[in-house]
């Protein structure tokens, strides 16, 4: 039963994202942003609260915490490793290429 509902909180978080994709009033890339970093995720995992954070950043959070709590709600989680979300990964990968290639490109136009 555990295994159904990740999978499906991983689906409906790249539901999620395409949505925000689809919509040219939102940034999307917002949504791809650790809470702890402010960086594009890298390696993120997803509590079972909904939040998503970086895999390094959560656990440094976690070795400096009394118990393994959500940085954002305090939700206390048992002692296990949270599952990869996915689909964000792949998606802040996206973004990330993506800054870095109109970094470049703003960089060639630029004569100073």
């Amino acid at each position: 039963a555990k295994l159904k509902f990740k999978v499906a909180t991983q689906t409906l978080t790249l539901e999620r994202c395409e949505t925000l994709m689809a919509s040219k009033s939102s940034q999307p890339e917002e949504d791809c942003i650790c809470p702890l970093c402010y960086d594009f995720f890298t390696d993120p995992v997803l509590l079972l609260c909904g939040h998503s954070f970086c895999t390094y950043c959560l656990t440094e959070w976690w070795k400096q915490s009394s118990n393994q709590a959500c940085p954002l709600c305090k939700v206390v989680f048992p002692m296990s490793q949270p599952p990869r979300n996915l689909a964000l990964g792949n998606l802040s990968d996206t973004f990330r290429r993506e800054k870095r290639h109109t970094a470049s490109e703003s960089k060639a136009l630029c004569k100073h």
